[in-house]
Protein backbone atom coordinates (compact mmCIF):
# COMPACT_ATOMS: atom_id res chain seq x y z
CA UNK A 1 0.00 0.00 0.00
CA UNK A 2 1.42 3.38 -0.95
CA UNK A 3 1.89 6.08 1.67
CA UNK A 4 -0.82 8.19 0.02
CA UNK A 5 -3.31 5.32 0.42
CA UNK A 6 -2.32 4.84 4.07
CA UNK A 7 -3.08 8.46 4.79
CA UNK A 8 -6.65 7.96 3.54
CA UNK A 9 -7.22 4.49 5.02
CA UNK A 10 -9.27 4.74 8.26
CA UNK A 11 -7.53 1.63 9.60
CA UNK A 12 -4.29 3.59 9.58
CA UNK A 13 -5.50 6.32 11.93
CA UNK A 14 -3.04 5.25 14.63
CA UNK A 15 -0.21 5.39 12.12
CA UNK A 16 -1.33 8.87 11.01
CA UNK A 17 -1.52 10.04 14.62
CA UNK A 18 2.00 8.82 15.27
CA UNK A 19 3.23 10.98 12.40
CA UNK A 20 1.81 14.09 14.06
CA UNK A 21 3.52 13.54 17.43
CA UNK A 22 6.61 15.64 17.92
CA UNK A 23 9.05 14.50 20.57
CA UNK A 24 11.72 16.78 22.01
CA UNK A 25 15.33 16.25 20.99
CA UNK A 26 17.96 15.88 23.70
CA UNK A 27 21.73 16.25 23.39
CA UNK A 28 24.16 14.11 25.40
CA UNK A 29 27.82 15.07 25.71
CA UNK A 30 30.57 13.65 27.90
CA UNK A 31 32.62 16.28 29.66
CA UNK A 32 35.91 15.50 31.37
CA UNK A 33 38.13 17.48 33.71
CA UNK A 34 39.17 19.92 30.99
CA UNK A 35 37.36 19.37 27.72
CA UNK A 36 34.13 18.18 26.25
CA UNK A 37 34.30 15.02 24.17
CA UNK A 38 33.55 15.82 20.50
CA UNK A 39 31.17 12.84 20.37
CA UNK A 40 27.78 14.46 20.88
CA UNK A 41 24.71 12.26 20.68
CA UNK A 42 21.20 13.43 19.90
CA UNK A 43 17.97 11.51 20.28
CA UNK A 44 14.21 12.05 20.48
CA UNK A 45 12.76 11.27 23.90
CA UNK A 46 9.41 11.95 25.51
CA UNK A 47 10.60 14.22 28.34
CA UNK A 48 13.47 15.19 30.65
CA UNK A 49 12.94 12.14 32.88
CA UNK A 50 13.32 9.85 29.88
CA UNK A 51 16.48 11.77 28.93
CA UNK A 52 17.94 11.16 32.41
CA UNK A 53 17.14 7.45 32.20
CA UNK A 54 18.76 7.28 28.77
CA UNK A 55 21.81 9.13 30.14
CA UNK A 56 22.24 6.49 32.84
CA UNK A 57 22.17 3.79 30.18
CA UNK A 58 24.81 5.65 28.15
CA UNK A 59 27.04 6.08 31.21
CA UNK A 60 26.83 2.38 32.10
CA UNK A 61 27.72 1.49 28.52
CA UNK A 62 30.67 3.90 28.48
CA UNK A 63 31.91 2.56 31.81
CA UNK A 64 31.70 -1.06 30.60
CA UNK A 65 33.81 -0.14 27.59
CA UNK A 66 36.28 1.71 29.83
CA UNK A 67 36.13 4.91 27.83
CA UNK A 68 35.89 7.48 30.59
CA UNK A 69 36.91 7.85 34.23
CA UNK A 70 34.90 8.56 37.37
CA UNK A 71 35.57 12.31 37.04
CA UNK A 72 33.69 12.43 33.75
CA UNK A 73 30.11 13.63 33.57
CA UNK A 74 27.36 13.52 31.00
CA UNK A 75 25.61 16.78 30.21
CA UNK A 76 22.06 16.73 28.90
CA UNK A 77 20.69 19.69 26.95
CA UNK A 78 17.41 20.24 25.18
CA UNK A 79 17.07 21.18 21.52
CA UNK A 80 17.61 24.87 22.34
CA UNK A 81 20.92 24.13 24.07
CA UNK A 82 19.53 24.80 27.54
CA UNK A 83 20.96 22.47 30.24
CA UNK A 84 18.50 19.85 31.48
CA UNK A 85 20.75 17.84 33.82
CA UNK A 86 24.30 16.73 34.50
CA UNK A 87 25.11 13.22 35.70
CA UNK A 88 28.49 12.27 37.12
CA UNK A 89 29.90 8.91 36.05
CA UNK A 90 30.84 8.22 39.68
CA UNK A 91 27.18 8.44 40.70
CA UNK A 92 25.88 5.90 38.19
Amino acid sequence: MAQQDLLRDPRARYWRASLAVEMPIYQFQVVGDRDADPDVRWTHLSDADAAKKYARILIRDFKLKGHFNSHSRLEIKDDTGRPVAMLRFADV
